[in-house]
């Protein structure tokens, strides 16, 4: 096994050598899934049952914002058997594709709606699709315009 290679791996920052990413990720991940715990049973409607709130809210956000904070400090090329080049892969390929697929389907399914809704009467509907259907246009543009002055 290399040294600067873990199974979880190491920091993106630091002096060397670097700390385990996991052992970073989960002090981190403790405190965000803490104050996210704190901050959702401030704003709810009943505080009679603070404490449980606070728990159920926070067991529930703590592997998220663990993962998150690992998935922020990580290194990807001090993972143990991390490719050289990730860009390249057969999976990202399919990442890409599926990602691609689940946009189109999305747009057909939301714009089909939205041609019923507006055909029957509902306008109320029609026009927050209108707004998804419009927004997602736009994302997508502004994605392109940001690719093709990045390369």
């Amino acid at each position: 096994m290399n040294d600067t290679q873990l199974t979880f791996g190491r920091i993106k920052f630091g002096r060397a050598p670097r700390r385990s990413a996991v052992l970073v990720a989960i002090p981190c991940g403790l405190i965000i899934a803490t104050v996210f715990a704190l901050l959702t049973t401030h704003f709810h409607a009943d505080p009679s049952q603070w404490w449980y709130n606070v728990t159920f809210y926070w067991g529930l956000s703590v592997p998220v914002a663990t993962s998150a904070a690992w998935l922020a400090l990580v290194d990807p090329s001090t993972i143990r058997g991390a490719v050289r080049n990730p860009e390249d892969t057969i999976e990202r390929m399919w990442a890409k594709n599926a990602t691609f697929n689940a946009y189109l389907v999305t747009m057909a399914i939301f714009s089909i709606a939205l041609a019923v809704c507006t055909a029957f009467g509902y306008q109320e509907i029609a026009n927050v699709l209108n707004a998804v259907v419009s927004t997602q246009v736009l994302v997508v543009l502004a994605a392109y315009m940001y690719e093709t002055r990045r390369k």
